[in-house]
Order: structure tokens, then sequence, then C-alpha cells
């Protein structure tokens, strides 16, 4: 009985183990197309200045799966790196993400080009602005200047087709948060986060299977023994 139940303990620690090791945290490497990047003087609250604005791209390092990505925050860094992210749901946090994934969503042509800098912007005002007008012009986060490229036909476009057309409703769970407690979250495509597993959660498994064996070569055991 002893020899049974410590299998039992055993086993299900290492379950528990293995779906520990499997977490939703996971490495991404940023990769920004500096050839599509514009610059433009912003502020948020009064404060900010010059920012890069463009899209970017995100590859999932463990299986090389690859997303578009803009900035979803302005009051943190981010810059071409590897970094650990958490994916999140839109579901499960401030509906002012889905607006930016329907942004990013409706204009998915401009990825990738210097005009997906006027998708970036509108991002930020429907994440950052407080007064509930969506204008880039005024509020709390502004559009002050444009240094290399002039985004006010795109602009006026997004606007538009935004206060018009946005469908709070719209299925958008295949968009994501991807979130890091000190770099700026990011917003794009879900990535599939099935990681090729770290040697010692090849052993867990090796062992669970282990014991899984141990375990029916126990059952016959008994099994035999009654029947005797």
């Amino acid at each position: 009985m002893f020899y049974k139940n410590l299998v039992n303990l055993i086993f299900i620690f290492m379950c528990i183990c293995s779906l520990a090791a499997k977490g939703s945290t996971f490495n991404i490497e940023i990769d920004a197309d500096m050839d599509n990047s514009t610059l433009h003087a912003l502020s948020l609250n009064g404060n900010l200045g010059p920012a890069q604005v463009m899209s970017f791209t995100g590859r999932h390092v463990e299986n090389d799966n690859i997303s578009h990505f803009y900035c979803a925050e302005l009051t943190q860094p981010i810059g071409p790196g590897t970094y650990e992210f958490t994916q999140v749901e839109l579901s499960s946090i401030h509906n002012k993400y889905h607006k930016a994934a329907w942004l990013m969503d409706t204009y998915s042509h401009y990825t990738g080009t210097p005009q997906s800098g006027a998708v970036q912007l509108a991002i930020w005002e429907a994440i950052h602005e407080s007064s509930g007008n969506f204008d880039l012009y005024s509020g709390a986060f502004m559009l002050l200047h444009s240094f290399t490229l002039d985004f006010a036909v795109e602009i006026a476009d997004i606007t538009s087709t935004f206060l018009t057309m946005y469908d709070p409703n719209k299925d958008l769970s295949n968009y994501v948060v991807y979130q890091n407690p000190t770099l700026q979250d990011t917003i794009g495509e879900e990535l599939d986060i099935t990681e090729v597993p770290e040697p010692s959660t090849f052993l867990l498994y090796i062992l669970a299977i282990g014991l899984l064996w141990l375990k029916k070569v126990n059952f016959r055991r008994n099994i035999i023994e009654k029947s005797k």
C-alpha cells in the first residue's frame, strides 16, 4: 500500500511540474524595420517628445512563429532584442485593447509600410486618450508634428472609419496583448505558444511514463495475487 501511494504522489507531482513548465511566458525576438520608421512629436498629458513610429515583427524564439506587432503603450521603452512576454487575451483586459486590435485588423494593409505609423498613432490614441474623443490633434494624447511624413490623409481616413465603423462585438480573438513589466506592452496576432520541451521537461515526461508503467505492473501483480 505504501509503495502504491508513493507512486501516486510522485506521479501527481510530476504532472504538476510538467504543466508548470508549459507556462504562457516565453521569449519573443523583436525586429524593427527601420526603413518604415517615421518620426513624430507626441504629447501624453503634456510630456513625451519625438518618437519613432512603425509596425514591427515579433518572432517566437522557441518555434519561429512570427507576428506583426504594434506598441500598446508609451511610458516604457522597447527596442530590437529578445525579451520575455506573457500572452494575454483581449477578453481579459480593458476594452481599449479591443479598439486597438480593431484598428490593427482593419488597416492591416498598412503593415510593413511607413503608413503603419498612422495606425500606430491611432492605436496610442485609442489606448491613452482619457477624454473619450477620438482626435489625434487634441486631448490627453496628441500628435504635435510629423518630422518625416505627413499622415494627414491617412489619419483622417482612420479617424472617420473608426468613428463610423468600429464594432465592439467584432471577434478579434486572434489578437492578444504581450505584456512585460519593464517594457512597452505590445499588441499583435496570437503566436502559437507551444514550446519545444526543455531537457528537464522531457525527463519529467519520461519519468511520468515510467511511473505509469510501474502502476500498470503493480496493478497486474495485484490481480494475479488475488486470483491465486
